[in-house]
């Protein structure tokens, strides 16, 4: 019931009010000033009524036009939607492409959080293909719900990180991968920059040879900038790779951090936090969850640095808005 009434609230952002357009606008104020002029009797009032319905116009088209300028494109939106204990990220670019980081997945669930929460809320976005899904790693909470998008949706690229777990699970979504007709990269740091539009894609971890890493530190971590706007993606690695990822000096500033392994105490280190500097620390939680996320540590670390946390189990799904010089933060509920 909670997860359905996160999702039907993520939704609302998506919801848009009809803004007539200037065309429209001009026309029917010409019509008035047509009008006005056969009424008066006197040239004073036909030039006074020309002057105010012309002024009308001229006010309409510029509040439309501040309302939706016509050369204005749409914003960078990144939504973390909350699916229990597991990571699902939605990117739409301002181009019209879109990404879909993860797809959650909870152990034992008695439903398919692919089917129930996330190819609902994509279809809800009129969303019949992406252009890039990305398992940053193969833990079953983050890549549980990605067969029945694969099952629903098209895929045109597939980025893994290149392990390949023998269990049941996985090896069905190989199978699902493979039947996708997608095209299936295993990606590294030395992947070129996606450049989409004015944004920019960059994969930051894992280096090509990862054998001494364990799985989660072996994540693909990925940074996107929008101008003077940039979020930190980064699966669940914990202070092993976030030192290494410190010690390369990777770009890693970023205005919005996703918190690594859910908040656990083995990731968000002060090191890598003072590295960030975020503004907003991003959790993607479900309660209760058997391993007792998020720990005191980061979010002590977190609030001794001024850094706001948001919370999936708490707030809800999250979106972001960006223009590329600011952020428009909006979430489904309030604590």
């Amino acid at each position: 019931m909670v997860a359905s009434v996160d999702l039907f609230v993520s939704w609302m952002p998506a919801i848009h009010t009809a803004t007539p357009r200037a065309g429209w606008l001009i026309a029917a104020t010409t019509a008035l000033a047509l009008f006005a002029l056969r009424r008066p009797q006197r040239r004073a009032k036909r030039v006074l009524a020309l002057l105010l319905a012309l002024g009308l116009c001229a006010g309409l088209w510029l509040a439309q036009a501040c309302v939706n300028p016509p050369w204005r494109q749409p914003p960078l939106e990144v939504t973390f939607l909350a699916v229990g204990l597991g990571d699902a990220i939605f990117i739409a670019f301002p181009t019209g492409h879109n990404m879909l980081i993860d797809a959650g997945g909870v152990p034992g669930a008695r439903f398919d959080v692919g089917e129930r929460l996330i190819v609902p809320y994509l279809g809800a976005r009129g969303v019949n293909k992406l252009d890039w899904l990305v398992l940053t790693h193969p833990h079953y909470d983050h890549y549980g719900g990605m067969e029945a998008v694969l099952d629903a949706i098209a895929v045109d690229e597939i980025w893994l990180n290149g392990d390949v777990p023998h269990d049941a699970a996985y090896q069905s979504l190989a199978a699902a991968i493979s039947a996708s007709g997608a095209e299936v990269k295993r990606i590294d740091y030395h992947h070129p920059h996606l450049r989409i539009g004015e944004v920019s894609l960059q994969v930051l971890w894992p280096p090509p040879d990862a054998a001494d890493l364990d799985r989660n530190n072996r994540s693909i971590v990925l940074r996107l900038d929008y101008d003077r706007v940039s979020f930190l993606f980064t699966g669940d690695i914990e202070e092993p790779a976030e030192r290494a990822l410190v010690a390369r000096g990777a770009p890693l500033s970023a205005n919005v951090l996703k918190a690594g392994h859910h908040g656990s105490s083995t990731s968000s280190s002060a090191l890598f936090l003072d590295t960030v500097q975020p503004e907003h620390l991003i959790l993607s939680l479900g309660v209760p969850n058997r391993f007792d996320f998020p720990h005191a540590g980061p979010l002590w670390r977190a609030t001794q640095r001024g850094i706001s946390t948001l919370r999936t189990d708490i707030y809800g799904s999250i979106r972001f808005q960006s223009n590329g010089r600011s952020l428009a933060l909006a979430t489904c509920c309030r604590p």
